[in-house]
């Protein structure tokens, strides 16, 4: 599938002249600037994730949870039976 986007004459024609110099059609010279751009901000969205782990929210959650299985907080069933029987009986 193929969508057409509108760009200014000023911009056309830089990237004319870039093509040009560069021995490229504008239309393949503009997919290539778009293209790496897209990539180049997708990647900077995505990044914001890869640190998750070193926020001090995430670490404080995280030593929360170890500290409940260190305690062995919780409930735990014997068989999938008797933990149909809790939720029966907690709603």
């Amino acid at each position: 599938m193929a969508h057409q986007l509108t760009i200014s004459d000023d911009t056309y024609a830089t990237i004319a002249v870039l093509a040009k110099d560069r021995g490229q059609s504008p239309e393949d010279l503009a997919m290539q600037l778009l293209k790496r751009q897209v990539e180049a901000e997708w990647e900077s969205a995505c990044a914001q994730y890869d640190n998750l782990t070193a926020s001090p929210e995430w670490q404080r959650m995280e030593a929360a949870a170890e500290a409940e299985t260190a305690a062995d907080v919780g409930d735990y069933y014997d068989s999938d039976d008797a933990l149909k029987k809790a939720f029966e009986q907690h709603g």
